[in-house]
């Protein structure tokens, strides 16, 4: 990830990203158990918003997220600035800067289509990761995305 971020950084992309947290907060979070967790991390959090969102589900948790752009966590650290239990790191999702078995879950939400290689990042995911714990990965999945007439422009993209 860089931040050659495909959507960009915008006032507006910042505030939508928020307003997609929060709109697909139920599918993304519903039937998901922290009640045995101390300690999360959501790598790839941007701006932070699903950090909130579960913050609100889970009020116990201690809760770190890492972004690779400076940009994001900018915006994050001025709307999160409240949230003493939000802590957002700037680090690559490749070489997590965190010890082994630091966090009872691991999370990721819409990052692998971002990372160039999904298979290191979900590695390091693993390592920081107690053996207890619980690694979360939630991803789109585009090829179910379609149009009828077919439309070109979106065929392509």
């Amino acid at each position: 990830m860089s931040e050659h971020y495909i959507h960009g950084f915008s006032d507006a992309e910042r505030l939508r990203l928020i307003a997609q947290a929060q709109m697909l907060s139920t599918p993304v979070f519903d039937g998901l158990d922290f009640s045995g967790a101390q300690q999360l991390l959501e790598v790839g959090c941007a701006v932070g918003a699903e950090l909130h969102l579960i913050e609100q589900r889970a009020p116990h948790l201690a809760l770190t997220g890492l972004d690779h752009s400076a940009q994001h966590l900018r915006a994050g650290h001025d709307w999160l600035a409240q949230r003493e239990r939000i802590s957002l790191v700037q680090g690559d999702a490749s070489t997590l800067p965190f010890a082994d078995d630091s966090f009872d879950i691991g999370m990721t939400i819409w990052l692998l289509e971002h990372v160039r290689d999904a298979e290191v990042m979900i590695r390091e995911l693993l390592r920081v990761v107690k053996p207890s714990g619980s690694v979360i990965l939630t991803e789109v999945d585009n090829h179910s995305f379609g149009f009828d007439p077919a439309q070109p422009a979106i065929s392509v993209w």
